[in-house]
């Protein structure tokens, strides 16, 4: 897989993006390919079956069942877990006790993008589903990255970045944020699937409620 991350330059003066070897020489044995993004090698998965939908819910039961203490509050209905934050579904899958670490699923449809913004949690992105184009601004300057189904990208905290999807097809990925974006998108999100897109109203009402949570909207 390809992991877009940030480390210090060796003088320890600037961030640089990196990228993480996870396999060395033996890449072939973790069924690995290195591949060229950006003119520059990265590493993926070899394409393997795709999962379905419901292998992928299975994943994440047993992720959620074996692995982590959920929150005594989260015993509810699944419409209780699911929110619309202008326009895109975000799905709460789970959330850890003690450190706060919550895990979402977004889905963006065809044509739709969240503003640029900045936030004191720092995020990490894992593609499922289709492609969704991301950019941040970095040390060095913007940065464009289209990143695919595999692929993780990492938010930096304060970082500002912003997402669209261009393609024709839903995007999906998963989202790991700490307290304050969870107790947002808990807090703003509908409950119901909008029937039209985010009215100016809307996006000024939403900017407003995210400046109470530490989300500073730079662009609408």
């Amino acid at each position: 897989m390809t992991i877009w991350s940030f480390c210090r330059s060796p003088a320890g003066l600037a961030k640089t993006p990196c990228r993480t070897d996870i396999g060395g020489d033996r890449l072939p044995d973790l069924n690995i390919a290195v591949v060229a993004k950006g003119g520059a090698k990265a590493y993926r998965l070899r394409p393997q079956e795709k999962p379905t939908r419901k292998s992928l819910q299975e994943e994440r039961d047993m992720m959620s069942n074996s692995f982590v203490n959920v929150h005594a509050g989260e015993k509810m209905g699944d419409q209780a877990k699911r929110f619309f934050v202008l326009g895109e579904r975000i799905e709460r899958r789970l959330r850890i006790r003690g450190n706060w670490l919550n895990l979402f699923d977004v889905t963006v449809p065809p044509g739709s993008r969240t503003p640029r913004h900045a936030h004191a949690s720092p995020e990490v992105f894992r593609i499922l589903e289709g492609r969704l184009t991301i950019w941040r601004q970095t040390d060095n300057g913007p940065e464009e990255i289209e990143a695919d189904a595999g692929d993780i990208v990492s938010i930096a905290p304060f970082m500002v970045h912003g997402y669209a999807n261009r393609g024709t097809l839903p995007a999906v990925f998963s989202a790991v944020v700490d307290r304050d974006m969870a107790e947002f998108i808990e807090a703003e999100g509908a409950t119901e699937p909008p029937k039209a897109r985010p009215s100016a109203e809307t996006i000024a009402r939403m900017t407003a409620a995210a400046n109470a949570y530490g989300i500073t909207i730079l662009a609408a």
